[in-house]
């Protein structure tokens, strides 16, 4: 483990376009001690090709989708940071928003993880709503306006996405990976943000931070029908924590 490095893993599955630009905004926008690990699920739209070509990056190539959450538990065994964080491949991070998201993770030992706020996702109490601007240009000008980091604009919540989501190695060892059982995707976020919670952690949007989601564009991208899958999921989550969730 490197003290103070966060290891950033994206996966992708095609949808090329969003990938370059995800990539493109974390180099421009992450001054802070990082390390890049992508892991390409069988992608066929050149995606590889250009995760090759990605300068200092680390690549991981699997033949086919394995999923999010063994593409992204791939990249925690690949990572060597003191902190991990998972970031979807259809989003553009914005200017300080790794440094403010740790800051709030490293404010109290009690955090077992931070998420950004955004402006399209599943879990509402991380969006925006109806956030001001028609284009990049103005949606950076947007997130520079939220400003620099604020505790007062921290709030604890009972779920966080994976979208975009922030935590350690050290509450990984202690609370486990990813849940490979959910597939492809979806509820994964929600099984590990329980295990936290049962851990005695807390889970804090950090509200002083926004990047764009595009939001489902692998699914779009590669005819994926979110929602059965989305269903399917709610009944393994349902079967794996049959007292509630």
């Amino acid at each position: 483990m490197i003290s103070g490095l966060t290891s950033i893993i994206v996966l992708a599955h095609n949808a090329l376009p969003y990938t370059r630009e995800c990539i493109e905004s974390i180099r421009s926008h992450t001054p802070e001690p990082h390390e890049l690990i992508l892991v390409d699920n069988g992608s066929t739209d050149g995606t590889a090709a250009y995760l090759e070509k990605v300068p200092g990056a680390r690549l991981i190539k699997n033949t086919a989708n394995a999923g999010y959450a063994r593409g992204n538990n791939q990249g925690i065994a690949a990572s060597r940071g003191e902190y991990v964080l998972f970031l979807n491949n259809d989003t553009v991070v914005t200017a300080g928003w790794l440094g403010k998201l740790l800051k709030c993770f490293k404010s109290d030992p009690r955090i077992g993880a931070v998420g950004p706020k955004t402006n399209r996702l599943g879990n509402m109490r991380q969006v925006v709503k109806n956030p001001p601007y028609r284009d990049m240009a103005e949606m950076h000008l947007f997130a520079g306006r939220c400003g620099p980091s604020n505790p007062a604009r921290w709030e604890t919540l009972p779920w966080l996405s994976g979208f975009c989501l922030l935590t350690s190695r050290r509450i990984l060892q202690q609370v486990g990976n990813f849940d490979e059982r959910f597939g492809l995707g979806l509820c994964e976020d929600n099984d590990f943000c329980l295990r936290l919670r049962k851990a005695g952690y807390r889970l804090v949007c950090a509200g002083d931070t926004f990047i764009h989601h595009y939001q489902s564009a692998t699914f779009r991208e590669n005819g994926i029908d979110r929602a059965k899958m989305l269903q399917a999921n709610l009944a393994r989550l349902r079967a794996k924590w049959p007292k509630g969730i």
